[in-house]
């Protein structure tokens, strides 16, 4: 990297990247009185997936298993429901927030802002609680410059429609631009298909496929970007 001279553009996946949002996933279910392996739970992520398109963003709505859950167990009205989603995404946000404070991703993007003030995220997940994690991160959008949800493009990652619309609402050219993630389908290989550079971070997940670019922890990113 240290040899161009165009400005770089860094596109961030979000969870299981920035944070392990899986582990505060469960954690914010069993908060709530839910083990994530419940049957009536599995049960009602299933039909709610089943009646969507398929790969449709609103189909990772836990706001729609929630209802779902509460119909099938015979408990549903608009006071649980809202108790049941509001207490488990606060406790998630909480546990994320505890997260970015322990990683100290502080201090890493305040590095990588030095290389370059060009870093967004783009990210599959519903935008009221991929704009609420973001919330718990960055809060005054210090380090990010933007976010684009799948759900604003009714398409997820690895489509090819979620990264043009990267460029167009980002302002930046795909030669210059840099993806990361930890999903080889959806940020790697959906990323370069589309002809963009991606780096594959292992930090939280154990993928079964690797892209071309890995790192083992976000932290290592500052000092591979410099022989990128």
């Amino acid at each position: 990297m240290g040899k161009h001279k165009t400005l770089i553009t860094l596109f961030f996946d979000l969870d299981d990247t920035l944070v392990d949002s899986e582990r505060a996933y469960d954690a914010g279910m069993n908060h709530v009185g839910i083990d994530p392996k419940d049957a009536t739970y599995l049960e009602a992520r299933a039909l709610v997936k089943a009646a969507l398109p398929k790969l449709s963003p609103t189909a990772r709505s836990r706001q729609l298993y929630f209802k779902k859950y509460l119909e099938l167990k015979s408990e549903f009205s608009a006071k649980r429901h809202i108790e049941l989603a509001e207490s488990y995404e606060q406790h998630v946000v909480n546990d994320l927030k505890l997260q970015w404070q322990k990683l100290d991703r502080t201090a890493l993007f305040a590095e990588l802002k030095k290389i370059t003030p060009n870093i967004f995220i783009v990210t599959n997940e519903t935008t009221r609680m991929q704009v609420k994690k973001l919330f718990a991160f960055d809060p005054n959008g210090i380090f990010f410059s933007g976010m684009l949800t799948s759900e604003e493009c009714g398409v997820e990652k690895p489509n090819p429609i979620i990264y043009q619309r990267a460029l167009t609402d980002f302002h930046t050219d795909k030669k210059n631009c840099i993806m990361i993630g930890d999903s080889f389908i959806n940020d790697i290989k959906g990323a370069i298909d589309f002809g963009i550079k991606a780096i594959q971070t292992t930090e939280f997940t154990q993928p079964k496929e690797l892209g071309p670019h890995t790192i083992k922890k976000l932290a290592d990113l500052p000092q591979f970007l410099k022989n990128f």
